[in-house]
């Protein structure tokens, strides 16, 4: 890292298939930019139906930015619970840096990031795209200890400030009485550039013929994970009413409702007409 600018930290639990906005402040010549991982890509670490296919991206996550990796000495290595990360190295890497960008709060290497930044008196920005404080296993207990007690004394007394994605997730965070001026709006980046090579490569009539979609046809996509709280059942039931002459729909994804989703097709009789590539 070159000297004179500031070291600024981003502590992350793993790599992610759209790291446009690691590249681009690779690029910017006000920061140094070293992104810490707490796991690299292993899918022996997934194991809930949140993330069935993350290692199945074929984007190099790796490249085009500064990163290293923090040793994980957690004797039950997971990314699924809250004790799944422990890496003490963090806490050095937070001392040799200027300021500290942890992304969550789920792990405990996260707090020792959160914590070794506040006794090192480094600057602590803390990201979340949360919008409710509601769990989505529905546990009443953990949503009033989070409302009563952890996020609001996380994100009101410990950052300094909470970079968010969406204005959904800003009102979520003002709601929690943080200060207007410590809410930061920071959209998600998308790598025009590599979707309109990856499209230019694309052979768009062998793909149809695949999956025997006519060249001249109307195609819907969906693409998100088959799970209850993403209502994929919705778009089928909404494609098979619209009965859109020579129209089909792409299902990307996967979940645990992939195989009622193909039943469901069947069912109302556009079996023919939707496709499931995975």
């Amino acid at each position: 890292m070159q000297r004179g600018r500031p070291r600024v930290l981003l502590v992350s639990s793993q790599p992610t298939q759209n790291p446009a906005s690691l590249r681009l402040l690779e690029q910017d010549p006000r920061v140094d930019v070293m992104t810490v991982y707490c796991s690299l890509l292993d899918p022996r670490l997934w194991r809930d139906a949140e993330h069935l296919t993350k290692g199945a991206f074929d984007i190099p996550m790796l490249d085009g930015h500064s990163w290293t990796h923090a040793r994980n000495y957690s004797p039950w290595p997971c990314l699924d619970r809250f004790y799944g990360l422990v890496n003490p190295g963090l806490i050095a890497l937070v001392r040799r840096h200027d300021c500290c960008v942890v992304f969550g709060h789920h792990y405990i290497s996260f707090w020792l990031a959160i914590a070794a930044a506040r006794v090192f008196g480094k600057p602590l920005l803390l990201t979340t795209d949360a919008t409710s404080l509601a769990p989505r296993d529905g546990a009443r207990w953990r949503a009033a200890l989070r409302n009563g007690l952890l996020l609001p004394y996380l994100y009101r007394r410990v950052a300094d400030l909470v970079l968010v994605p969406s204005t959904a997730s800003r009102r979520f965070v003002r709601s929690l009485g943080v200060p207007a001026d410590r809410v930061v709006l920071t959209p998600y980046v998308v790598d025009n550039d590599a979707i309109a090579a990856a499209a230019a490569r694309a052979e768009r009539n062998r793909i149809r013929k695949r999956w025997q979609i006519p060249e001249d046809a109307v195609v819907l996509m969906c693409c998100a994970k088959f799970l209850p709280r993403k209502r994929p059942h919705d778009i089928l039931e909404a494609f098979a009413q619209a009965n859109v002459p020579n129209s089909h729909l792409l299902m990307v994804g996967d979940g645990p409702l992939a195989d009622s989703l193909k039943t469901g097709a069947n069912r109302l009789g556009v079996g023919d007409r939707v496709h499931f590539p995975g």
